[in-house]
């Protein structure tokens, strides 16, 4: 039993089982109690008193409750009628229903239909039926019938395919009957007839004799008539074994399956193949090789195949073909395949020695003076196939398989998923190029969805082939539902889910829990060491769980990372199977515990890289939470992180961003918030607002629920932090206050300074001047009587602007100076790149020109030394104003451009208002008056959507200077009002000079700079 592709387990009661089971099979036929007793529990000496039979019953019914309801919603039930009990189940969730429908079908459907429509119907039944129920009687007319009708289909099938030429497709069901039934003389005529159209007239024949000597010495008979015309037909027919004359002719086999008509792409592939198989000169002494391997559908067989049919021509003594079910739990054993092979080659059965050695010596001396190609498809590893390879140059090989092949000295050729454009051409080969031209959308969606992957496209084609009333959206829409796209993707005996299944099953204990733990996983790619830290063994020991997946093609290895470091990953199919196995029964502590292996991993890293990395953020003295304080990061080796941490941040950032919601949704709370704390410096250096958003947004829901204090004070700064990056200093200051109330009630003074200092920088530039000066100041007092060195530096960065703005350049100076003085013995080498940029920005307007070269240029080398892009880009801006200042128009255009175009790409809307400032009054000076407009415009129109009324006033002065020098007099002085009155809220030092000019003026035209 199975749901959604799952097995149900069953009762463990045999008693259950049996009931359970022949009431499947008796469908809408009614069973009595007096039935079910004798049905279920025929070896019980005295009978059965009904009463156990409603006993059993009432169990079954308690069992059926907790399964879940099938695909239509419908429950399964167990109803009782005045003739008995029978069990209510939709008809197409039941084997023996579907089965018995196909049949019906396939009476009314031509031979090639027929064909298909019973070979489907025959592999509903997997082995005899109830054969888990030995006890249950055989010669009951209820098993007897389902056993009677399975056997009709089989050899109505050996006549439909017989018919169709096609007599293959019958000989595994008949050879698998014989052997539970060797007297069964109807198949067993069938079986010759069907062999002996096959080309294996030696197999038939040796199946004739084994019968005959079989129903002689066991019951003293002869075959029956049936048998023995088959036998005749076959001498009759036979020109393999006997010539003209009556010499010797060797077989020529042709077991290749058959071609796939809509066979796309490949072209690369094929060509390497059939070069490779058909250059003998390539090496004259050496069986030709070539090992076809991939992931689970990515079409293996379906090359070989082509490939196969391909070179008929080039070995026209026959191919050879074997499935050797690599994948499943018992791999066909060589010692067998080479016994098929020596038949097909012309061998009595009865010649065909016991022992492997000698087959495979005779199969080679067999071989030696042919041309034939072999084809070892689904091969289990390199063991399997070394005993079936020729000896002959004449020969070639082509194996297929998902564990590499390379050591049997072949060609490789590994196979990946299909490019789009050649999976819409496979998808319009299956549903029809008009279908897929009319929603093109979906089509894309489709490849999509299926990862590109040839058994999934092929499946999902076939089922809107088979839906044409469908829509390509509709089969979409279900498939991007992870929940069910494997589901979706299945089609009669097409499965993606059972396909991955048979790979998963045959992984080792540490590879499939590392498996599972990459389908739990948020992260799409992880490194090498995070496997170690999952499986917590060295990392030498973890490789080998990781090289057995990529082995069997279930892990994909990306390429090296900007450290690298190999990293893995899994197709999205492949995911969605993990994940499922995953969410198996059993495992959920030993999963949740290797998942926070993993996720601590990180944290530790991260932690170690950011305090390399530094910051201007200070946390809390005592915001480490319980669950990461002790944690111990002296195994992370000190390379990578360590030397460059900012490119570690950079390889692990999308990993980082999983792990701050997975924490979190494995209920490590702690662990959450703890981490996004980590990130901040790394996001803001370089600008990864969303993640910075995002992951704050989950730490602080974590620190909620977590009842971190402290934690909540820090994410909410940051958070702030981040809002005021972004100039959106209403949400920044909102967050500041939240996070000083909660330090105000902790009592942590020192911290609620740091967040006072970053309230006061806001509130500056929102206009609230006064406001700022008395955040500073006190975020200062309590800085120095904490001796708090890089807060002292922070707030006098902070009070150094005030004075710029106000016109105190003497006093900016100094409370620069300060700062640098601090950030120079700290070696806090970021904060000091902004607090020289800043310097830099006062030297210039104090005319002090060289030392404002000196120190934009020393900012400009700290940033980018610490890799802060925000900064290096206002250090280029500052530095090109000072080089139009110095009449150097030319290097100052290029130093805007370049601050421009990395404000652009960085997200600084601030940095950008002030580059198209700069470029707007560079082109005035030069000019070109319209040019300039157009740059200021632009800023002008940043500042108003900021809300940054200082900047705002300065830029409408300068677009009035260049309308008054228009002679645009009105407009010109309806720009300086709108700027003055700015100005005067402000308190700002420009009011009054632009209030005496606009005096002066009398009229606009008669003011001049």
């Amino acid at each position: 039993m199975e749901d959604d592709g799952k097995p149900i387990a069953l009762p463990q009661s045999a008693v259950l089982r049996g009931l359970l089971g022949v009431l499947l099979a008796a469908g809408d036929d009614l069973l009595s109690a007096d039935r079910l007793a004798h049905l279920v529990w025929p070896d019980a000496p005295d009978g059965v008193r009904p009463g156990s039979v409603h006993v059993g019953i009432s169990r079954l019914r308690r069992w059926l409750d907790g399964l879940p309801a099938c695909a239509a919603g419908e429950p399964v039930r167990l109803n009782r009628s005045p003739g008995g009990y029978r069990l209510h189940v939709r008809p197409a969730a039941v084997d023996l229903v579907c089965f018995r429908d196909l049949v019906a079908r396939a009476e009314r459907a031509d031979d090639d239909s027929r064909c298909e429509l019973l070979r489907t119907a025959l592999g509903l039944c997997r082995g005899p039926v109830l054969a888990d129920l030995p006890g249950l009687p055989a010669y009951d007319p209820l098993l007897r019938r389902v056993r009677a009708e399975v056997r009709a289909a089989g050899l109505a099938l050996a006549e439909a395919a017989s018919a169709a030429g096609r007599g293959r497709l019958a000989v595994d069901w008949l050879e698998d009957h014989v052997r539970r039934e060797p007297l069964d003389e109807p198949a067993h005529a069938r079986l010759i007839t069907v062999l002996a159209a096959c080309n294996r007239p030696a197999e038939a024949l040796a199946r004739y004799e084994h019968l005959r000597t079989r129903l002689a010495d066991e019951l003293g008979v002869s075959p029956s008539d049936e048998v023995q015309q088959a036998y005749l037909d076959l001498l009759a027919g036979d020109r393999d074994v006997t010539g003209a004359g009556g010499a010797q002719v060797r077989p020529r086999p042709g077991q290749l399956p058959p071609d796939v008509a809509d066979f796309t792409g490949r072209d690369e592939q094929l060509a390497l193949i059939l070069s490779n198989c058909s250059d003998v000169d390539r090496s004259p002494t050496a069986v030709r090789i070539v090992a076809i391997t991939g992931r689970a559908g990515v079409g293996k067989t379906a090359l070989a195949t082509r490939a196969g049919h391909l070179l008929s021509a080039t070995f026209p003594d026959g191919q050879l073909y074997v499935d050797l079910h690599g994948n499943e739990a018992e791999p066909v054993d060589p010692a067998e395949v080479l016994a098929r092979f020596l038949r097909a080659l012309g061998m009595d059965g009865s010649s065909v020695p016991q022992r492997l050695d000698e087959r495979a010596e005779l199969y080679r001396g067999e071989l030696a003076q042919r041309r034939m190609l072999i084809v070892l498809d689904n091969a289990a590893g390199e063991g399997q196939v070394r005993r079936l390879l020729p000896g002959s140059p004449s020969c070639a090989v082509l194996a297929t398989g998902r564990r590499q092949l390379t050591g049997l000295s072949a060609r490789c050729v590994r196979l990946d998923v299909l490019d789009h454009a050649v999976g819409l051409d496979l998808l319009r080969l299956l549903v029809g190029a008009q279908r897929v031209a009319a929603e093109p959308g979906a089509a894309d969606e489709i490849i999509r969805l299926c990862g590109a992957l040839p058994l999934a496209i092929r499946i999902a084609g076939g089922r809107l082939a088979r839906l044409p009333h469908r829509s390509l959206r509709w089969l979409a829409d279900r498939l991007a539902d992870d929940r069910r796209r494997l589901n979706e993707l299945r089609l009669e005996d097409l499965e993606v889910r059972a396909s991955l299944e048979l790979s998963f099953r045959r992984l080792s204990r540490p590879a499939a829990l590392l498996f599972r733990c990459l389908g739990a996983l948020q992260a799409p790619e992880v490194p090498g060491w995070a496997c170690a830290e999952m499986l917590d063994v060295a990392p030498e020991s973890a490789e080998d769980a990781v090289d057995e997946l990529v082995d069997t093609n279930l892990v994909d290895v990306t390429a090296p990372d900007p450290l690298g470091q190999r990293r893995y990953r899994l197709h999205d199919l492949v995911r969605i199977y993990a994940r499922e196995q995953a969410g198996a029964p059993g495992g959920d502590e030993e999963l949740r515990t290797t998942l926070l292996r993993a996720l601590t991993g990180w944290y530790v890293r991260a932690r170690k890289a950011d305090r390399m990395l530094g910051h201007r953020l200070p946390r809390p003295a005592f915001s480490e939470p319980a669950a990461t304080r002790d944690l111990d990061d002296s195994h992370v080796p000190d390379s990578g992180q360590v030397t460059d941490p900012l490119t570690w941040f950079e390889a692990e950032r999308t990993a980082l961003v999983a792990a701050v919601q997975q924490a979190h949704h494995e209920g490590a709370d702690g662990l959450s918030w703890d981490l996004a704390s980590r990130l901040t410096g790394f996001f803001e250096n370089r600008s990864h607002n969303d993640d910075w958003h995002n992951t704050h947004r989950t730490a602080l829901t974590a620190a909620r629920r977590d009842g971190a204090a402290a934690g909540q004070a820090l994410i909410l700064h940051r958070l702030g932090e981040l809002h005021a990056n972004k100039d959106e200093y209403d949400k920044a200051l909102e967050c500041f206050a939240q996070a000083r109330d909660i330090l105000a009630r902790v009592g942590d003074r020192l911290a609620e300074a740091h967040v006072l200092r970053s309230a006061g920088v806001a509130q500056r530039m929102v206009g609230q001047i006064d406001e700022a000066r008395r955040s500073l100041d006190t975020a200062l007092a309590t800085f120095v009587e904490h001796d708090d060195r890089i807060g002292i530096a922070g707030a006098q960065h902070g009070l150094g602007a005030i004075h710029r703005e106000q016109g105190r350049l003497d006093a900016a100076a100094a409370s620069y100076e300060h700062a640098l003085t601090l950030l120079e013995d700290l070696g806090d080498r970021l904060t000091e790149a902004l607090v020289a940029c800043s310097l830099g920005v006062v030297f210039r307007l104090a005319g002090r020109t060289a030392k404002a070269d000196a120190i934009l240029l020393r900012s400009l080398e700290l940033s980018r030394s610490v890799g802060h892009r925000p900064t290096e880009a206002y250090a280029l801006c500052y530095l090109g104003e000072l080089r139009a200042e110095q009449g150097d128009t030319d290097v100052a255009g290029t130093l805007l451009d370049a601050s421009r175009a990395l404000c652009e790409e960085i997200g600084e809307r601030f940095g950008l208002a002030l580059a198209w400032r700069a470029i707007g009054t560079l082109h005035r000076s030069t000019g070109d008056p319209a040019a300039g407009l157009d740059g200021l415009t632009r800023a002008l129109r940043i500042w108003t959507e900021l809300d940054i009324p200082i900047w705002r006033a300065r830029t409408l002065e300068t677009i009035g200077d260049i309308r008054a020098g228009q002679g645009r007099d009105e407009q010109a002085m309806a720009d300086w009002r709108s700027a003055l009155e700015i100005y005067r809220s402000l308190q700002a030092s420009e009011a009054a000079p632009l209030a005496h000019r606009i005096g002066l003026a009398g009229r606009v035209s008669t003011v001049r700079e």
